[in-house]
Formats: C-alpha cells, structure tokens, sequence
C-alpha cells in the first residue's frame, strides 16, 4: 500500500501537466526555466529568441520580422564620427607669435633679430595653409582618417606634418635652412600646443 501511495505521490504532478500543459509553461518561467526553442528576451510587446535566426515575433499580432539594422557609425561616439571643434580652432591656431618669437630668441646667434618678427607674422598667416596641407596629407592613408570615423591619433599625426611643411617654407622664404634650428624651433612650437592638441583629442 505504501508504495503504491509513493508511486501515485510521484506521478500525479506529471499527469496533471498533460492535462493542462500551459501550467508547465507557467511553472518553467518561474522557476527561471525556458520554453524549448531557446531563451526569450522581451523587448516590450516583442521576444526575440537567442538562436542564430534574428526574427522578432510580435506577440499581439503573431506577426514575425527583422530587427531594425543601424550601421556602424550610428554606434560610435560623437568624437569618433568627426573632428572635433576644437580640433578645427587648433589647425587654424597653431602658430602664435608670441611662441615663434620665444622659439627665435634660442637662436639668437644665428638668426638676425630684425627677422624675428616677420617669420613669426609669416608663419601666423600660414595657419590658414594648414587645414588644406593636412588634406593632403590625409591622402597618404588609404581611408581619411579625419573623415567619419575620426581617428584622433592618426590626426595628431597629421597636423604635425602639415605645421612642420608650412614651418619648412616659411624659414626657407626667410633664408633659414639650418636643419637643427628648424628642429629645434619646430620641436618648442609643437610641445607648447601639444598640452591643448592632447586634451582637444582625449
């Protein structure tokens, strides 16, 4: 008799859930379990299963479709898909007078002091040079690197070579070709903006 009562105790709950199968449903989701077919995720009035087919089905119209697709770029950062601002200012701002003239006076010895102030007006104009200079430098990669995405680095990189071909011209215009005083010189300069380059790209 006891067994008979263990054998009934044990397959009653099975006999009632083929009767009412939607109580097993029920029972799983509670328990943390999952209908077979894979793992539902709810996005509102929607489930997507978690097995290789990305269709979504509708539960109130039974309706089955394909998640909405973004591109790439719609999921990177604001700073990834173009230059920023301050990017712009910097190109346009790179050579300050006040930094070229200090540049000048290490050299003092080897540059006359009456040249000083018409390389640093020259070398001011040619900010306005630079932004093309970096187009045409960006033109050595096979993808714009500071077109979308933007990539900050390589842009550092390419605002340096554009300043240091502007700079090269300017000194030569001015009979300056020493190669250490153009180094030197151009070193000082790019270390002074290095400090708003790093925090305009970080």
């Amino acid at each position: 008799m006891i067994k008979m009562i263990r054998i009934f105790l044990i397959s009653a709950p099975f006999f009632i859930l083929s009767i009412f199968p939607h109580l097993s449903a029920k029972t799983n989701e509670h328990r943390g379990f999952f209908p077979r077919g894979g793992l539902r995720v709810k996005f509102g009035n929607f489930q997507k299963t978690d097995n290789t087919d990305p269709i979504i089905e509708d539960k109130n119209s039974g309706k089955m479709s394909l998640p909405e697709q973004t591109t790439p770029s719609e999921n990177l950062p604001v700073m990834a898909m173009y230059p920023p601002d301050c990017f712009r200012r910097i190109q346009t701002t790179f050579f300050q007078e006040k930094t070229i003239l200090t540049a000048l006076s290490f050299y003092r010895y080897l540059i006359n002091e009456s040249q000083w102030t018409p390389v640093a007006k020259e070398l001011v104009a040619a900010n306005s040079r630079i932004p093309s200079l970096m187009k045409i430098e960006a033109k050595r990669y096979p993808r714009n690197p500071l077109e979308r995405p933007f990539q900050p680095e390589v842009a550092q990189d390419i605002l340096r070579a554009a300043a240091r071909t502007a700079f090269v011209e300017v000194m030569k215009n001015n009979y300056i070709t020493n190669p250490h005083i153009i180094n030197g010189m151009f070193t000082y300069i790019w270390n002074q903006n290095s400090g708003r380059v790093q925090d305009c790209l970080k």
